[in-house]
């Protein structure tokens, strides 16, 4: 067994960086049991930094319109928080909170494992497009009013297109191609 991931995947990432980044993978298969096939770009650190400022500035200049079933105090809030956290993310040399222990990076491209070596991880992407194609058992939705405006800011900020990893692991999808 070989210590690389496969060739096919480490080629696709490395035309799709010098392409502009963008990856189709199709058929993944995520933890819940949904297979959808996602478009993705590669953005690294500073695509995600770019994301978060973008999404902050959009908070701070009122661009998101309360929910309506959200109360006030709970909108303003969540709102700080957004923010807070955003700032900091900011003014800081922040990465995002990623599993980083045991896959180490690689060419800058993607993560791999000494103990799962044909296996791939994709981090720091933005997500063009999902296509569901089977719907797996579903997460209980956290009912708290806070957390449900957070995300309502999120997945109405430039930061909803974020996705902090892909775990590109044998039988988890059924192909890596680079779009141009």
């Amino acid at each position: 067994m070989s210590n690389e991931p496969p060739p096919s995947i480490v080629e696709v990432l490395r035309k799709a960086r010098d392409t502009g980044g963008l990856v189709r993978i199709t058929g993944y298969r995520n933890s819940d049991g949904a297979v959808s096939d996602y478009t993705v770009k590669l953005i690294g650190s500073e695509g995600y930094r770019a994301l978060v400022q973008a999404s902050l500035k959009m908070l701070m200049n009122d661009e998101i319109e309360k929910p309506k079933l959200v109360d006030g105090d709970t909108w303003l809030l969540a709102k700080q928080e957004k923010t807070d956290s955003w700032g900091k993310t900011l003014n800081s040399e922040h990465v995002p909170n990623q599993r980083q222990e045991q896959f180490k990076d690689v060419d800058g491209l993607y993560s791999q494992s000494e103990y799962e070596p044909e296996t791939v991880m994709l981090r720091n992407l933005e997500l063009v497009a999902k296509v569901e194609q089977e719907l797996g058992s579903g997460k209980t939705p956290n009912s708290q009013a806070k957390t449900l405006a957070k995300k309502y800011i999120d997945e109405n900020t430039p930061m909803g297109r974020y996705l902090g990893q892909m775990k590109l692991a044998p039988g988890k999808f059924d192909s890596v191609t680079n779009l141009e």
